[in-house]
């Protein structure tokens, strides 16, 4: 096990309590293909049951659920969706099969409180112990004030120093709840990683941290995307927290977002990256297949969904923008089928669980021959 103080974060409120978080892990070692597991916690008469991911691309597919700024699920006053957002998902994966959870930044909420980590994490125990659940770092498990000695990515100071939104956190307990994977040099988990799961490749990246031309995350990400074996996974996937498109009235982020643009979209587009899923402004809306801000058959489709359950904000009445082709202020969650040839994704909103936009996207022509 490991454990977490709260002399270990980098800034108040976070390293003012008094506490300390033991943390246990377990590393399962699998060799079986798509087999079912059991597993109990010593001391309890609960059992919970998972399915090992397939260890190659595989024709048959597999589906996936995402979204962004959730908190917790019993503190309704804070976060009025998160409870609604909770129960659909468990829902959903009671009637459709759910192969995997990406939650695109801004977890717990906690801003310092390791109380608040214990409510977010039992908010997610009903699916967090069926199937993976992946995450990435949102200004909320990041971003602060004060001294970076103890910040686990190494960066010593947050990209944007005038957030202290984890309350000090720093990403201390973000690293240490959430196991991600990173064998490879350069990897940063959580904040930069990437994975395989059937026949996609997700690349994880944290827009809290210096991602522009000659950083350290971006030689990662160039090195990460040019490894991509698109004949093994034909699909390319990227999760951040902070959209690099955002709609009116959003202007702050609106102008953040066409700096990422400009700092990643070229070496998006020149590895082909078919989608981009992100959070942080908190309501759904979808692009077409865009670059340069114009619509193009060899553009990126990414889709928004900071909408798991923090207080929606504003959406402009009419998508005003020729790139946003969608768009509602409702919670709800991203579903995900994928298959070798084509991917469907659906907005699905909670109140109802219905599914209140819907799209296929192909994968990209020659695609495999052009990495061969």
């Amino acid at each position: 096990f490991a454990h977490v103080q709260g002399e270990d974060m980098c800034g108040e409120p976070a390293n003012e309590e008094v506490f300390t978080a033991y943390l246990h892990k377990a590393v399962l070692k699998i060799n079986v293909d798509q087999s079912n597991w059991w597993y109990q916690i010593q001391g309890s008469n609960r059992v919970f049951k998972f399915k090992s991911p397939p260890k190659t691309a595989s024709d048959s597919g597999f589906s996936f659920i995402a979204f962004g700024d959730m908190g917790q699920a019993d503190d309704e006053h804070n976060y009025p969706g998160a409870g609604e957002t909770v129960n659909a998902i468990a829902q959903e994966m009671r009637h459709r099969p759910v192969d995997l959870l990406i939650h695109a930044g801004d977890l717990s909420y906690a801003s310092g409180s390791h109380h608040g980590w214990n409510h977010f994490m039992d908010s997610i125990e009903p699916f967090a112990s069926q199937v993976p659940y992946m995450v990435s770092i949102g200004n909320y498990d990041y971003g602060y004030e004060g001294d970076g000695l103890r910040d686990p990515s190494g960066a010593g100071v947050s990209w944007f120093p005038d957030e202290n939104d984890s309350g000090g956190e720093c990403g201390v307990m973000s690293a240490a709840r959430f196991s991600m994977p990173g064998a490879r040099k350069g990897d940063k988990p959580p904040f930069w990683y990437s994975y395989n799961y059937g026949n996609v490749h997700f690349t994880v990246i944290s827009s809290e941290h210096d991602c522009a031309p000659g950083s350290e995350q971006y030689r990662w990400l160039e090195r990460d995307l040019s490894s991509v074996d698109r004949c093994k996974t034909p699909w390319l996937a990227l999760v951040l927290h902070r959209p690099m498109y955002v709609v009116y009235p959003h202007e702050e982020n609106r102008q953040i977002g066409e700096e990422l643009r400009a700092m990643l979209e070229p070496l998006l587009l020149h590895h082909r990256v078919d989608l981009t899923i992100a959070g942080h402004v908190h309501t759904y809306f979808r692009t077409c297949a865009v670059a340069s801000g114009e619509c193009r058959e060899e553009g990126i489709t990414h889709f928004i969904a900071g909408t798991g359950g923090h207080e929606l904000t504003s959406m402009k009445k009419g998508l005003t923008d020729s790139w946003a082709v969608e768009g509602c202020n409702d919670f709800g969650f991203l579903r995900f089928d994928v298959s070798w040839d084509s991917l469907q994704a659906q907005f699905i909103r909670t109140v109802d669980g219905r599914a209140v936009d819907e799209v296929t996207l192909r994968t990209k022509k020659g695609i495999c021959n052009e990495w061969a």
